[in-house]
């Protein structure tokens, strides 16, 4: 006899393969070095890299969708119930690592455009380049050891704006000397709090 799939299997099935592949494209994201996406004598761009985003934007959907599917799966709504707020609350956390965090550097006229936020809802902030305070390298410890992030900041220019993930100490050190350097700008010490998955 063959057995026909039921909607609460078919809905687990794509909730964990959604899942899985989430994972892989996460995985991929978290590549070791700058973030520099195009270089020119006249302008520098800085962009998230695309796996990154596309894995977050998986497991935020993921979770959003998860009450739901465990509901139906189990045939208890009172899970539904328990389950929604903190789900829907991470799945947008998730969502919103999902959107573009671009820094576009116009090097003749030495202005920025930074653009960030929801995927399908960004903000654009432009300015002068005295809008930014200078490039840190920060770090964070994780399950496989301490990665650095070097970044920018500034009031103006909307917070942090991650330039490059390391793992390497003397690399991170050395693309920060190096872009400090090219771009006129000075060292800082990192913001607090510095917790970023990016």
């Amino acid at each position: 006899m063959i057995r026909v799939l039921t909607i609460p299997t078919i809905l687990l099935i794509v909730w964990f393969v959604t899942m899985i592949v989430g994972a892989i494209f996460s995985v991929s994201g978290l590549k070791n070095g700058s973030y520099v996406a195009y270089v020119s004598q006249k302008k520098m761009i800085f962009r998230r890299p695309l796996a990154l985003r596309v894995g977050a934007a998986l497991f935020g959907f993921d979770m959003i969708q998860t009450p739901f599917v465990f509901s139906v799966a189990a045939g208890d709504w009172a899970a539904f119930v328990f389950l929604v707020i903190p789900c829907t609350f991470v799945g947008g956390l998730f969502l919103r690592g999902s959107g573009p965090d671009e820094l576009r550097l116009d090097l003749v006229q030495r202005t920025y455009r930074r653009v960030s936020g929801w995927p399908l809802f960004p903000k654009a902030r432009s300015g002068p380049w005295t809008d930014i305070q200078g490039i840190y390298v920060g770090s964070v410890a994780g399950a496989s050891g301490s990665t650095r992030f070097v970044g920018v900041t500034g009031m103006r220019l909307g917070g942090r704006q991650d330039l490059g993930r390391f793992n390497a100490p003397p690399a991170a050190e050395h693309f920060a000397d190096k872009l400090a350097s090219d771009l006129g700008l000075p060292r800082i010490r990192p913001p607090r709090p510095l917790v970023s998955a990016r």
